[in-house]
């Protein structure tokens, strides 16, 4: 996964998972309780993927369904062609669990539902993705082609005032000045457009909630150059990602998924960086 945003995100996440661990083994109680010989890492990390893999949302908390779990993701087309909903659980006067399907299925059929998440977040949590999956994108996290955008004076010098207009935004906000990590879901030119409103609060540029406009070129330059860096970065890793052949001409299914999320990201960039370049084109032809 040389090259992408996603293999830190997913190298972090087990660090804080062993770290858990040790914290959680070294409660006295707990130990007594679940007994010493319980009490080790691989049956720990199961616990935690477990809770963090099959736990349903509502109410903004997370419940563990065992029934409802049973019920794998997939986008469904409906008969009038279009994608079913995301899933819902909400409780009923009773206090059941209740998750309405968004498609039609026949008796029999196994049933899905649409978690409606991108393939990095089904990856990350759940150890799967979609190849049909219009709510996939590239994760553009805490991005050095971004950061190192240097903070104008204006906005660095009023930290209080650039921080709300992250806020308002939907931005990072609370991270030390000089230290924004922003976190963008890429999929073509119109998800640019929390892009561009980072980069103009950065730059202490006015104006919020604008996205990419024509108008900005500045803020299209500072995009364009960070968007050619990232597909540069995949270029000069390749060589990173290149995987053996195994006896079958087969590779295990988690490298071939890997590969399918970098190809995948690889694309949502280009698309991204190929949209920007027409909009470019465009101001220079009414120019």
């Amino acid at each position: 996964m040389a090259g992408s945003d996603l293999r830190k995100k997913i190298l972090d996440y087990r660090k804080k998972a062993r770290n858990a661990y040790r914290e959680f083994s070294l409660d006295y109680d707990v130990v007594m309780a679940l007994g010493i010989d319980n009490m080790t890492e691989d049956n720990y990390l199961w616990t935690h993927s477990i809770i963090d893999s099959r736990s349903i949302w509502w109410d903004g908390k997370r419940h563990l369904v065992p029934l409802l779990d049973l019920v794998n993701c997939s986008e469904q087309q409906n008969q009038n062609g279009s994608t079913n909903a995301a899933h819902k659980t909400v409780l009923d006067s009773t206090d059941h669990a209740v998750t309405e399907t968004t498609s039609s299925f026949r008796r029999g059929e196994q049933v899905y539902e649409n978690y409606a998440q991108p393939n990095y977040v089904y990856f990350l949590y759940h150890g799967f993705i979609l190849s049909e999956n219009s709510y996939d994108c590239a994760l553009w996290e805490g991005s050095s082609e971004l950061l190192r955008i240097g903070a104008n004076d204006e906005a660095a010098k009023d930290m209080t005032k650039t921080r709300s207009r992250l806020s308002i935004n939907g931005l990072p906000s609370s991270s030390m000045p000089g230290m924004l990590s922003p976190s963008f879901c890429i999929k073509d030119g119109t998800s640019l457009d929390d892009v561009a409103n980072f980069i103009r609060i950065k730059l202490g540029i006015k104006g919020d909630n604008r996205g990419l406009v024509v108008g900005d070129i500045v803020v299209l330059e500072y995009i364009e150059i960070a968007l050619k860096d990232r597909l540069d970065r995949y270029s000069k890793l390749s060589h990173l990602r290149q995987v053996e052949c195994h006896e079958e001409g087969q590779m295990p299914s988690f490298i071939m998924t890997m590969d399918a999320i970098v190809k995948g990201e690889i694309y949502f960039f280009q698309k991204a960086y190929d949209d920007l370049r027409e909009l470019k084109l465009g101001i220079s032809h009414r120019n």
